[in-house]
């Protein structure tokens, strides 16, 4: 496995984590590892073993590929304030 392709399942990871609604260590325990470790991979202080590169690997590929719903929708400008910072219809 190349470097680049550890660092996409390490990325893949962090998406995971930031888009599942499963607990840090219930991501942690279905890849086989603490939560020190999977915080050290994420923040980038350790490096994964191959073993739990092919663990992230097949965890991966598990997860479906459409990305339909996960999107936050209805956020936009609130009504009565401006994009230059200025609240209500003030002159000046």
């Amino acid at each position: 496995m190349s470097r680049q392709e550890a660092a996409n399942l390490i990325r893949q990871l962090k998406d995971y984590v930031n888009l599942s609604y499963e607990s840090e260590a219930t991501i942690a325990k279905k890849i086989g590892v603490g939560e020190k470790a999977r915080n050290g991979w994420l923040c980038g202080k350790s490096t994964p073993t191959f073993k739990s590169l092919l663990k992230l690997q097949e965890l991966s590929q598990r997860q479906p590929k459409s990305r339909e719903g996960i999107a936050p929708v209805g956020i936009g400008q609130l009504a009565r304030n401006s994009p230059n910072g200025r609240r209500g219809n003030r002159a000046g």
